[in-house]
C-alpha cells in the first residue's frame, strides 16, 4: 500500500448523500463559519451515511494535531483500521495520514469546507475511490475546534477511473 490520489471538487460534484450532510451543516450555521459540536447531531443524518462518518477534535485547539472522536464502523473496515481515540497520524499508510493532516490543516486555516474525490490503494491492489467531505465545527465561533468527514464510496470502478481522470486539481 502507499498510493493516495485527491483533487477537489466543487459541492455540485458531491453524490446526493455528502450534499445531504452539507446543507444539514449549513443549515446549523445561522450566519456563523461553522455550527457548534453541540449544534451537530450525527443522529439527524441519515443512518446510512453515520458509518462512513468520522470526526476529528483539534487537541489541543490551533495545535494542528488531530484526534478521532468518532471512527465509523464502516471506516474500520474499509482501511482494516479502528482510528477511534487515535490521532490522524496514526493512519496507515503514511501517504494516507499525511494528505488526510493536510486536508484537515486547509479546513482549520480557511474555516471552510472542503471536497474532495480521493482514491487509495489498499491491500490485495484493491482500488478504492471515494468522496469525502469534510467540515468544521466551532465551539466559539472563532476557531475550528472539530472537523466532521463524511465519506461515500464509487463502486463502478470504469466510471470511478473516468471521472477521477478528469480532474485536473490533484492535492496529493
Amino acid at each position: 500500500m502507499g498510493q493516495y490520489l485527491q483533487a477537489e471538487v466543487d459541492y455540485d460534484e458531491l453524490p446526493e448523500g455528502l450534499r445531504v450532510v452539507y446543507d444539514y451543516w449549513d443549515a446549523l450555521r445561522t450566519g456563523r463559519f461553522a455550527p457548534s459540536w453541540q449544534d451537530f447531531d450525527l443522529l439527524q443524518m441519515p443512518s446510512s451515511i453515520i458509518p462512513d462518518v468520522h470526526v476529528a477534535d483539534i487537541v489541543p485547539p490551533e495545535t494542528g494535531m488531530f484526534r478521532s472522536r468518532f471512527w465509523g464502523t464502516n471506516l474500520t473496515r474499509v482501511y482494516c483500521q479502528d482510528n477511534t481515540n487515535k490521532t490522524i497520524r496514526d493512519l496507515q499508510p503514511s501517504e494516507l495520514a499525511d494528505t488526510v493532516h493536510n486536508n484537515m490543516l486547509q479546513v482549520v486555516e480557511t474555516k471552510q469546507p472542503k471536497a474532495y474525490l480521493s482514491e487509495i490503494a489498499l491491500p490485495l491492489r484493491m482500488e478504492r475511490f471515494q468522496y469525502l467531505l469534510r467540515l468544521p465545527l466551532s465551539d466559539d465561533g472563532v476557531r475550528v475546534h472539530h472537523i466532521v468527514t463524511s465519506l461515500e464510496y464509487i463502486h463502478d470502478r470504469l466510471h470511478s477511473r473516468e471521472i477521477f481522470g478528469n480532474q485536473t486539481r490533484p492535492t496529493h
